[in-house]
Formats: structure tokens, sequence, C-alpha cells
């Protein structure tokens, strides 16, 4: 029968900083909304064109 294990956590709370999460996460949407903008060019591109745009 396996043995039971304790395990002791012991941490420092920490106060929250809003304001480096918040450079964080505008960061991260600038990356996703270039990457898109991006690939939408990039499919934009590779599509034959159609009747209206000849």
């Amino acid at each position: 029968m396996p043995r039971h294990r304790r395990v002791l956590i012991i941490a420092k709370q920490r106060p929250f900083d809003a304001e480096p999460w918040q450079q964080l996460l505008i960061a991260f949407a600038y990356v996703l909304h270039e990457e898109r903008r991006q690939r939408e060019a990039t499919h934009a591109e590779s599509q034959p064109p159609t009747k209206d745009q000849s």
C-alpha cells in the first residue's frame, strides 16, 4: 500500500500590481492583432481576383 506523503507549501503573499499586467496584456493584444492582419493580407494575396476586382 502506498505511503501518504505530506507536502508543505510556503509562499509569500505579494501585492497585486495592475500596471505590469496591463502592459503585458496590451502588448499581447497588439501582437495578436498584427499576426491576424498579416495572415489576412497573405490570405487575400493568395486568392484569385473576383469579377469585381478585375
